[in-house]
């Protein structure tokens, strides 16, 4: 995923969707595999990460 630019971050629609990496060719790095999403969110003083799987087959 990548933000959008001049957006605030907080939002959700300021975020593209999320597409799997690419080799140079085009091709899938890892076809069949999941994507991993590590958002790190710190609230009075502390930190954690929160993830998420996401199977690549439901992103374009």
């Amino acid at each position: 995923m990548r933000l959008k630019a001049s957006v605030p971050l907080v939002e959700p629609d300021s975020w593209d969707d999320p597409m799997p990496v690419r080799r140079r060719d085009g091709s899938p790095l890892a076809p069949g595999a999941i994507s991993l999403d590590m958002t790190y969110i710190e609230a009075a003083g502390v930190g954690a990460h929160a993830a998420d799987a996401s199977p690549l087959g439901r992103l374009r």
